[in-house]
């Protein structure tokens, strides 16, 4: 049983098939060096922190805390939302939140 081809492949058609699979390497190592760049330019480097301490009003307990880039809200259990500078020292607004069907 002979398990040799009679033909051999020709020269042309290998040479054009090995440029192909090269062009298609390079080309996915670029697409995969560009998204590593992407995702490093888009992610922040150092995200916004929180203040160590917050000046709440006496009696307040904080229930939910968020950040933007001028202030911080924070929710209290009694169901006050007060606005603060960014630093937390300062008190800007004070709202009351009732909720429906009280």
């Amino acid at each position: 049983m002979n398990t040799t081809p009679d033909e051999a492949p020709d020269p042309g058609l290998l040479r054009f098939l090995r440029t192909l699979v090269l062009a298609l390497a390079a080309t996915m190592i670029i697409g995969v060096i560009v998204l590593v760049g992407l995702l490093v330019m888009r992610f922040p480097s150092a995200p916004a922190g929180f203040p160590a301490e917050i000046a709440l009003p006496a009696g307040e307990r904080a229930a939910a805390l968020t950040r933007a880039t001028d202030w911080l809200a924070v929710v209290t259990e009694s169901g006050r939302l007060l606005i603060y500078s960014a630093d937390g020292t300062r008190l800007l607004q004070e709202v009351e939140i009732s909720a429906q069907g009280k």
